[in-house]
This record gives structure tokens, C-alpha cells and sequence, in this order.
């Protein structure tokens, strides 16, 4: 487990770069606002699924890999719901929340990503 930590590290701060960097890159407006922001983790969790559904198809992610993703989903959709709830008596600690999901949506969009290829 410390080996997989250790590899997928790097990889998640190289997505996490792409992915702040690449709207701006593609002329597309970024997220600014909480709400905003919690839109793009939501439309990611759909992304998510979507990808996972297609490699779960081709036979390139097990059984037990997409039902990790899907309970991994699941979960960020909570927490995005959680934030959301937070976010007019604590907007501090709902931002830091939704950041949080937004990193472990990002290291899944990796994950599957290397399992694309």
C-alpha cells in the first residue's frame, strides 16, 4: 500500500495541474464560485462513472474496481452534498470539504486513466 501511495503521488499532482491549468489553456472560463466549483465536482463524478462503466466493458478494470469506483462516487457525491449544506454557516470548512472531494475525484480520474491505456 505505501508503494501504491508513493507511485500514484506524483501522478495525482501532475492531474491535478492539468486539470487547473487546463481550462484557462482551452480559452474555457474556470470555476471561481463554491457553487461553480461544486458543479464541475459533480459533472466529474458523472465523467467518472461514465469511464469506469467503459473499462468495466472492455475488460480493462475488474468487478471489484468498478464497484470501489462507484462506492468512491458515492461517497464524493456525499461530501459535495455535505459542503453544499455547510456552505452558509461555514464557507471555510465547506470549501475545504469540496476541495477534498476534488482531490480524490482527481486521483480516481488518474487511476482510471492509466487503466485506459
Amino acid at each position: 500500500m505505501k508503494t501504491f501511495r508513493l507511485f500514484f503521488a506524483p501522478v495525482i499532482l501532475l492531474a491535478m495541474s492539468f486539470v487547473m491549468s487546463g481550462c484557462g489553456q482551452l480559452g474555457l472560463p474556470t470555476a471561481n464560485t463554491f457553487n461553480q466549483k461544486a458543479a464541475v465536482a459533480i459533472a466529474a463524478v458523472s465523467q467518472i462513472r461514465d469511464t469506469a462503466t467503459q473499462l468495466l466493458t472492455a475488460g480493462k478494470i475488474s468487478a471489484t474496481d468498478g464497484e470501489n469506483v462507484l462506492a468512491s462516487t458515492d461517497a464524493a457525491m456525499t461530501g459535495i452534498s455535505l459542503a453544499r449544506s455547510m456552505q452558509a454557516t461555514n464557507p471555510t470548512g465547506a470549501d475545504t470539504k469540496l476541495q477534498s472531494v476534488s482531490a480524490a475525484l482527481t486521483a480516481l480520474q488518474a487511476y482510471l486513466a492509466i487503466q485506459g491505456k
